[in-house]
């Protein structure tokens, strides 16, 4: 159960980030990989809490 916990908050983490891009553009400085370092640090939280 603790583990499901940890994979919901993490995932709604990575889909608040998807979801509202200006504004989390707006407080963080520009990164080299943009959306393509999001979905992979989205892809490795659901491979570390896969069942």
């Amino acid at each position: 159960m603790k583990k499901t916990g940890k994979y919901a908050a993490l995932t709604a983490v990575g889909s608040f980030i998807i979801l509202s891009p200006n504004k989390a553009q707006a407080q963080s400085p520009p990164s080299p990989g943009g959306w393509y370092l999001i979905s992979r640090f989205i892809l490795k939280i659901n491979y570390i809490y896969k069942d």
